[in-house]
């Protein structure tokens, strides 16, 4: 791949800076390290709001291999993710690199993996491409996985993986118990369904208390007449940006709640989703809107949160100014559950593995 040097000011890269320039991006606390050089650098063009501090292209591991980068990197102060590409191991070389996983995720940071070389075929092309063996897949997970590893299965995954675990960063996993809430229907009986798809979640029982509190909120629209106070919690497009923040603060504030998927469709025009045009009145930076005020309700809670906006590209700007704000935000609802399924289950093998480390 070359060299690619930003404080150096030098670069001997194969890529010319017009094909992969850098945009000046906002939070550089990744480092990749990848067994394919072009394997990094799709992922860097595809996420390019997201600047990697050090990108590591490992090639067939001649001298350094993997856990030789991920250990020397693990004390780096200014890394939070780090984001690797494996096709296979240097002979020992995969529970040397889960050790240093184990490290890192003990120190409040996130290792993120994606493995190929999971078919024979795949083996046969890993053999072919980097001359390293790419062994048993589900060994090699289960292995990954007691490390607090989060494996990514899909592209998607590892792509949504980089752009929402340095969001939920201090966000504690402290129970599978989820909450969700929406202003359509449908969003709350597929996020109901898709929690029999093995995202290790189950629904969480709301309190009375917790059931007052929200038909208090709901009633002066009337919205209480029309809906069962129940999770998922479906508050009807009626509400408007104060009843759905409420609600929204109310369900976290649960006891029986230690995660939840929020999931305001913007269609309605009782909320405040556009960005500011003379075709209306809306604007997503009024400190009214449900988009500001859920920024703040996030900030202010512990337990690990993710919205999901099903919507078009007209609301990209809702989008852009939640995860702008540190929000992770996803465009389906079953991705959104199943990527926090994941976190949940990746942060209690952490919880555990330090209990028993003491």
């Amino acid at each position: 791949m070359g060299i690619y040097s930003g404080p150096g000011h030098y670069d001997t890269t194969f890529i010319p800076v017009y094909k992969l320039a850098s945009p000046g991006k906002k939070s550089p606390r990744l480092v990749y390290i990848s067994q394919s050089g072009a394997f990094m650098a799709s992922r860097m063009s595809k996420i390019p709001e997201v600047e990697p501090l050090y990108a590591i292209s490992l090639g067939n591991q001649i001298d350094l291999a993997a856990s030789d980068y991920l250990d020397y990197f693990r004390t780096h102060n200014s890394a939070s993710l780090y984001a690797l590409y494996i096709e296979g191991f240097q002979p020992g070389d995969g529970l040397a690199l889960a050790k240093a996983a184990a490290e890192i995720v003990r120190a409040g940071k996130r290792v993120l993996v994606y493995k190929s070389g999971r078919s024979a075929e795949g083996r046969k092309a890993t053999s072919s491409h980097t001359a390293s063996v790419a062994g048993d897949y589900k060994v090699c997970r289960a292995i990954l996985e007691s490390a607090g590893v989060f494996i990514a299965e899909s592209l998607l995954e590892f792509e949504n993986a980089i752009r929402t675990l340095p969001a939920l960063a201090g966000k504690a996993a402290s129970g599978r118990k989820v909450g969700l809430i929406s202003n359509a229907g449908f969003e709350c009986v597929i996020l109901a369904d898709s929690l029999h798809n093995g995202f290790n979640l189950e629904l969480a029982a709301i309190v009375e208390p917790t059931k007052a509190r929200i038909a208090e909120i709901l009633k002066p629209l009337g919205i209480d007449r029309l809906q069962d106070i129940r999770n998922p919690l479906d508050i009807t497009p009626v509400a408007d940006d104060a009843a759905f923040a409420g609600c929204v603060e109310a369900l976290l504030a649960d006891p029986n709640v230690d995660c939840a998927v929020v999931s305001p469709v913007p269609m309605t025009a009782a909320l405040q989703t556009l960005a500011p045009a003379e075709s209306h009145a809306e604007n997503i930076t009024d400190p009214r809107s449900v988009g500001r005020r859920l920024v703040e309700i996030l900030r202010r809670t512990a337990k690990p949160v993710v919205v999901n906006i099903d919507a078009g590209s007209l609301y990209d700007p809702l989008a852009r100014m939640l995860e702008g704000e540190g929000i992770p935000v996803f465009r389906r609802s079953d991705e959104a559950l199943g990527f926090l399924g994941k976190f949940v289950d990746c942060g209690l093998r952490i919880s555990n593995g330090k209990e028993q480390g003491k």
